[in-house]
């Protein structure tokens, strides 16, 4: 699978856990399933250690926020529920900005490789 192949599947998939976690329609149970289940794949997609770490932050405060209680996690006049959800939308973009950056990496060693076998070919041609 090609890099960018990658990296827009990885930006799916953090997509998917945004707008499951903002949705309230579902169960917590099937919620958390499925966050659990989006996870994974990142994880897999991922070929990056710091999107690993924070794919996980993002799992493991999902489960707090689904588990129902949410007290532990009040910020002064802030609920848990509000506290744990922005944290986790906080995560998803520091996720967002990582594979941003991953993507224009990615981009410049392809020019630069290009760039290097023009060179290698000029110097070839008599």
């Amino acid at each position: 699978m090609d890099a960018e192949r990658t990296i827009e599947d990885a930006r799916s998939v953090c997509q998917d856990l945004r707008s499951l976690l903002e949705d309230e329609g579902s169960s917590r149970e099937e919620t958390l399933e499925e966050v659990q289940r989006l996870c994974e794949i990142a994880r897999l997609v991922m070929d990056d250690k710091r999107c690993h770490d924070e794919i996980g932050e993002v799992e493991r405060y999902a489960g707090y926020l689904l588990s129902g209680d949410h007290r532990r996690w009040a910020r002064g006049s802030m609920p848990g529920v509000v506290f744990l959800r922005k944290l986790i939308r906080d995560l998803l973009r520091a996720l967002d900005l990582r594979l941003a950056s991953l993507a224009n990496l990615q981009r410049s060693v392809t020019v630069l490789a290009l760039r290097n076998r023009e060179a290698k070919r000029a110097r070839v041609r008599p």
